[in-house]
C-alpha cells in the first residue's frame, strides 16, 4: 500500500496537480463546501439511508459463495472498430453531448490560454487500487470540435453503432453564449448528419462546475424576457430537418426547472411564440435534477431522468484501498445503482429513462470527487436492455415518444461516455447496439394478446436458448390441442418461433428474472380468458449441472405424456400437477440460499410458509385459480439485473412457492404418473 501511496504522488507532480493538501485540511475543506452548498452531495446520489429503505426489497443479491452461470455475451475486454449491420431500432437512443472540447475567449481568461475539457482529463490518477483512472479517448482522439471532420465522424459512428442522436447541451446566459461555435458549425456542415435537440444547461457557470451559487464564473438572469429571446435564437436550429420531433414539435430540454422564477408562465409563453415562429408548438421535456420529478406543476410535457441525480447507492468506500491519502470523496456501487434503477416504478406521468455509463468526476476534483466503482459494461447494456423494453412495450408512449436517453455520448472528466476509449475500445457501443438491436428493428411485429381462447388448455412457455426449440417444439404437439404463449429474449429465436408455429403469441422479453418473470407477466394478462389447465415449460439448461440437458428433457416429457389436461377436467380441486421425480420436499439444503427470500415472499403473497414439496426445474400443469395469490407480487420493484447466480435468488424463491400457493388457495398438488 505504501507503495501505492508513493505512486500516486510521484503521479500527481508529474501531471503537475499542484500540492496535495494535507489530509485533515482536505476533509475540512470539504466539509466547509457541504456547509455552503448541502445539495452539492445530495443532490447527485440519495442519501445511504433512502439506499436502504429501496434494498429491502427481497431480489437477488450478489454473492461470492454460489456458483455463478455465464448469462451475457457483453465482453468486458477491448472491442475493436467493427461496425455492425445497419438497423433502424424500434427505440431511439439519444446521447447528451457536451460541446467543450475547443478553445474559447472566456476559457482561455478563467482557465489560461488554450484550456478544454481535455486538460483536465488527462491529469487524473487513480484514488484507490483498481480504480480506471485516466481515461484515455482513441478512435477520434484528444479532438478539436473546431475541426468540421470531428462532429462528422461522431454522427457516422452514432448512427452504425444503433443510437438515433445527440442532445447538446447549450448554454445562453442573459443572451450570452458559450461554446455555440461548433453548433453553428454543425448546423452549416450537411454531412454532420445526426439528429439532434438542445438541452438548456440554464445553471451558473462555476469554478467547481457544480452550477452552485459560489465562486460564479458567468451567472443567468432568467425572466421571461430573457426566455423568449432565448426560444428566438433557437429558432433556425428547430427549423433544421435533423432537428429531432415529437408530434411534429422540436423536442427542448429545460436541466434545472427549481431555479426558474415564474417556469409555468414561460413554458405557456414558449409554446406561444415557437407557434408564432411557425412551429406546430414545442415538446419541453424537465430533467429530474435538484429536486424535480413530476413535470405536469411546471407545464412540461415529460421528464426525463437525469442519473446520477436521483440513484440510489451506499457507499461502499470502506471497501476498496485508497491510495491517495488526500482523497475525501464517496464511493458508489453502480452494481447497486444498475439494480435500483431498473426496478424503479412507472410514473403516472410520461417520463423518459436514462442509462448511464460510470461516474467519476475525478478529472475535475482529483481529491473530492464522486466515484462509482465496480463498474462493468455487461450492468450498463442490462440497465439499458430494462430501459428499452418499458419504452417499447407502454402504450403510454407513442411512437415519437419511445425515446430512451444515455449520459453520456463524451463526459469524459465525469467518466461517462460512449465514445471509444483505451481500456473498452469501442465496447460501450457495441453493448448499445447489441441491447437496442434485440429489440428488433422498426416495425417488428408486435402481437396483441388474443381477446378469447381457442382451446380450453395453455401453454406459457419462455425460450432463451434457442437450440432448444426444435426439441420443445416436437414436445408441444404431443400435448394435444392447446393455445401457445410464448417470451423470449431474442428477435432472431421469436422470428423462428413464429415460422415454426404461426398461431402461437410471441412477446420479446428483457433477460431479467429467469423463466419466471415473464411467466408471471404473461399469466396474470390471459388469466381472464379463463383456461382450465396450463402447461408452464421453459429452455431449462442448467448450464452448472452435468445432466442439465437430461433434465429439461425428462422434466418435459414427464408433463407432455401423461394427459394431465384431462385430470383437471376430471377434478375441480386439482391446482397443480408437479413432474414426477422433480417434485421434492423444502430441506435445510434447499432452503440455504433461499430461506429469507422465500420468508419475504410469504409476506408479500399474505401466507405463512410451511414446507412441504415444490417442483425443481418450474416445470408443471397448473389451474389459473389456484396460482392468482401470485398476481401480489410486483415484477419490476422484485426484481433487480441478472447476475448469473445459480441459486439464491427472487425466482429460486418463488419456484419453492408455487405449490404451497396452490394449496393455500384450497387445491391440491399430485404428481405425473409417468
Amino acid at each position: 500500500m505504501m507503495n501505492d501511496k508513493l505512486t500516486f504522488r510521484i503521479l500527481s507532480a508529474v501531471l503537475s496537480l499542484g500540492p496535495l493538501l494535507p489530509k485533515r485540511m482536505a476533509e475540512r475543506f470539504r466539509r466547509s463546501l457541504d456547509k455552503r452548498d448541502p445539495k452539492r452531495r445530495e443532490d447527485f446520489l440519495a442519501q445511504p439511508e433512502m439506499a436502504s429503505e429501496v434494498l429491502k426489497r427481497a431480489r437477488s443479491v450478489t454473492r461470492t459463495d454460489i456458483a455463478n452461470v455465464d448469462f451475457s455475451a457483453v465482453r468486458e475486454d477491448f472491442v475493436p472498430y467493427a461496425p455492425p449491420q445497419k438497423m433502424s431500432p424500434r427505440v431511439k437512443l439519444i446521447a447528451f453531448y457536451l460541446p467543450q472540447y475547443h478553445p474559447f475567449p472566456e476559457n482561455d481568461e478563467w482557465w489560461g490560454k488554450g484550456f478544454t475539457e481535455w486538460t483536465n482529463v488527462g491529469k487524473a490518477v487513480p484514488n484507490f487500487v483498481g480504480h480506471y483512472q485516466p481515461h484515455c479517448p482513441i478512435h477520434f482522439g484528444y479532438y478539436d470540435l473546431r475541426v468540421p471532420q470531428v462532429m462528422e465522424d461522431q454522427a457516422r459512428v452514432l448512427k452504425e453503432y444503433g443510437l438515433h442522436g445527440f442532445s447538446y447541451y447549450f448554454y445562453w446566459f442573459g443572451g450570452k453564449i458559450l461554446m455555440e461555435t461548433p453548433l453553428k458549425a454543425m448546423l452549416d456542415n450537411p454531412k454532420a448528419d445526426a439528429p439532434f435537440c438542445f438541452t438548456w444547461a440554464n445553471e451558473n457557470w462555476t469554478r467547481r462546475w457544480d452550477g452552485a451559487e459560489e465562486n460564479v464564473l458567468i451567472a443567468q438572469k432568467h425572466s421571461i424576457e430573457d426566455s423568449l429571446a432565448l426560444l428566438r435564437h433557437f429558432a433556425v436550429y428547430f427549423a433544421d430537418p435533423r432537428y429531432i420531433r415529437v408530434d411534429d414539435k422540436p423536442l427542448f430540454i429545460v436541466y434545472r426547472a427549481d431555479i426558474i422564477p415564474d417556469l409555468k408562465n414561460i413554458v405557456a409563453a414558449w409554446r406561444e411564440e415557437a407557434k408564432r415562429l411557425g412551429f406546430k408548438g414545442l415538446y419541453i421535456v424537465g430533467a429530474q435534477s435538484f429536486g424535480v420529478t413530476d413535470p405536469r406543476p411546471y407545464g412540461f410535457d415529460a421528464a426525463v431522468e437525469f442519473p446520477p441525480h436521483g440513484m440510489a447507492s451506499d457507499s461502499i468506500r470502506h471497501e476498496v484501498e485508497i491510495v491517495n491519502p488526500d482523497y475525501t470523496g464517496p464511493i458508489y456501487n453502480y452494481e447497486q445503482i444498475v439494480d435500483n434503477a431498473v426496478t424503479r416504478p412507472e410514473p403516472s406521468y410520461k417520463l423518459f429513462r436514462t442509462a448511464m455509463l460510470s461516474w467519476d468526476n475525478t478529472a475535475r476534483r482529483q481529491n473530492a470527487s464522486h466515484i462509482m466503482a465496480r463498474f462493468s459494461v455487461t450492468k450498463y447494456a442490462q440497465w439499458l436492455s430494462a430501459l428499452c423494453h418499458r419504452a417499447a412495450a407502454n402504450p403510454k408512449y407513442s411512437d415519437d415518444e419511445k425515446l430512451v436517453f444515455i449520459n453520456a455520448w463524451n463526459e469524459w472528466a465525469e467518466g461517462t461516455h460512449l465514445e471509444p476509449d483505451r481500456k473498452h475500445g469501442f465496447g460501450y457501443l457495441q453493448a448499445t447496439y447489441d441491447t437496442v438491436a434485440s429489440l428488433g428493428p422498426v416495425g417488428w411485429n408486435i402481437q396483441e394478446l388474443p381477446a378469447t381462447r381457442r382451446h380450453d388448455t395453455g401453454v406459457i412457455l419462455h425460450v432463451h436458448y434457442e437450440e432448444t426449440w426444435p426439441e420443445l417444439k416436437t414436445q408441444l404437439d404431443r400435448i394435444g390441442p392447446h393455445d401457445l404463449y410464448v417470451t423470449t429474449t431474442s428477435t432472431a429465436i421469436a422470428e423462428r418461433i413464429r415460422a415454426d408455429r404461426p398461431d402461437a403469441w410471441v412477446e420479446l422479453v428483457e433477460n431479467r428474472g429467469r423463466d419466471i418473470r415473464p411467466f408471471l407477466s404473461v399469466l396474470r394478462r390471459i388469466r381472464p380468458l379463463g383456461y382450465r389447465s396450463i402447461c408452464k415449460l421453459h429452455s431449462k439448461k442448467s448450464a452448472y449441472r452435468a445432466d442439465g440437458e437430461a433434465l429439461r428433457q425428462a422434466i418435459i416429457d414427464s408433463l407432455v405424456s401423461g394427459n394431465c389436461p384431462n385430470l383437471f377436467a376430471a377434478d375441480p380441486r386439482l391446482g397443480l400437477v408437479a413432474p414426477k421425480g422433480s417434485y421434492i420436499p423444502h430441506t435445510d439444503k434447499s432452503e440455504t440460499y433461499n430461506g429469507a427470500n422465500v420468508a419475504a415472499l410469504s409476506q408479500v403473497l399474505g401466507f405463512p410458509f410451511k414446507r412441504d414439496r415444490f417442483p425443481a426445474g418450474s416445470m408443471f400443469w397448473f389451474r389459473p385459480e389456484a396460482l392468482e395469490v401470485l398476481d401480489k407480487i410486483d415484477l419490476d420493484a422484485c426484481w433487480g439485473v441478472e447476475n448469473g447466480l445459480a441459486d439464491g435468488t427472487w425466482a429460486h424463491a418463488i419456484e419453492r412457492i408455487f405449490a404451497v400457493a396452490a394449496q393455500h388457495a384450497g387445491y391440491h398438488v399430485i404428481e405425473t404418473t409417468a
